[in-house]
């Protein structure tokens, strides 16, 4: 898959293992057609920023192994094409909705709620979701 379209609009952006130190730029949102993001295992830090929601096409979204600390639902809540998201080993204190998530390592507690749309998906699917490192049968 190439990162540029027909019409030169950049459509991925696969950065992982890059040494990437810093803060999320405010700018990637105005990459309006952007359709895979990968920072994976790099050194991020600060919270996601908000202009994140504005990536209306993204399908893959993958932040794992980062220092990304605070809430993830409001920059991804408006990422309605997203199919795959990973946040994995990072210090993140707050959830949100999607078809797979994985949400291990991560500074998280508390109990998840049967009225986020996911769990039941998972419920339904009798699969395992990762909380806090460990696995956990979902019953469905």
């Amino acid at each position: 898959m190439s990162n540029v379209s027909a019409y030169n609009r950049v459509v991925g952006l696969i950065l992982p293992k890059r040494g990437l130190k810093g803060k999320i730029s405010t700018s990637l949102g105005r990459l309006d057609r952007l359709k895979r993001l990968d920072l994976s295992c790099n050194h991020l830090m600060g919270v996601l920023p908000l202009e994140l929601s504005d990536l209306k096409q993204l399908e893959f979204l993958d932040l794992s192994f980062n220092l990304l600390p605070g809430p993830v639902s409001r920059p991804v809540s408006g990422l309605m094409s997203v199919q795959w998201l990973n946040i994995s080993s990072n210090l993140f204190n707050s959830l949100m909705s999607v078809q797979w998530f994985d949400f291990s390592f991560n500074l998280l507690s508390g109990l998840v709620s049967s009225n986020v749309p996911w769990v039941e998906r998972a419920s339904q699917m009798n699969g395992e979701m990762s909380f806090r490192g460990k696995k956990k049968k979902v019953n469905g």
